[in-house]
């Protein structure tokens, strides 16, 4: 099986954009930033003028929980994944020029009637090793999808952007065909 490409998956919406905010400026897998991006040039769409888009942590994180915690006394657990929590999450510079590739708002999930899940702290607060949700914007985050087997060649790569230059937007509209 070949490797995943983005640029041939059609589902993604794909723009140049200018980073315009960041909340927090500097993400944990803890504290997930929130990354409000002005779309500037639409290369696959169809996409709105803005986007608000959530870097949360990768899906790796996961399985680093799960070891963290895997055959540890619940202490060790708990001091190791407190650790996860403090890693970064990776964000472009604010009034950075980017390329991106989007996923729309995903539905909001159902959650079993008279869930609540309280404040930073209070009852009901995600223990440790879980992240705690920023407030959705009103129609939900767009979602980048972190790449996993994807070989970038001469493309800046990061995992939820492309660094932007003349050269590597042309670069870039050439793999997706434009």
């Amino acid at each position: 099986m070949p490797p995943y490409d983005p640029f041939m998956d059609t589902t993604l919406r794909w723009a140049v954009a200018r980073v315009l905010t960041c909340e927090p400026a500097e993400p944990t897998w803890r504290t997930p930033g929130v990354v409000t991006l002005d779309v500037e040039t639409v290369l696959r769409g169809p996409l709105p003028a803005r986007v608000v888009v959530l870097f949360d942590a990768p899906r790796e994180a996961g399985q680093d929980r799960f070891y963290a915690v895997r055959d540890a006394t619940p202490e060790e657990a708990t001091r190791r994944l407190a650790e996860l929590d403090q890693r970064a999450i990776a964000v472009p510079e604010c009034r950075a020029r980017v390329i991106v590739w989007l996923l729309p708002p995903a539905p909001p999930p159902t959650l079993p009637e008279g869930f609540i899940l309280g404040p930073p702290g209070g009852p009901g607060a995600p223990p440790p090793g879980m992240p705690l949700p920023p407030v959705e914007p009103q129609g939900g985050f767009w979602t980048i999808p972190s790449l996993r087997q994807f070989s970038p060649g001469d493309l800046p790569m990061r995992q939820r952007w492309i660094e932007h230059s003349a050269k590597v937007e042309a670069a870039v509209r050439q793999r997706l065909g434009i």
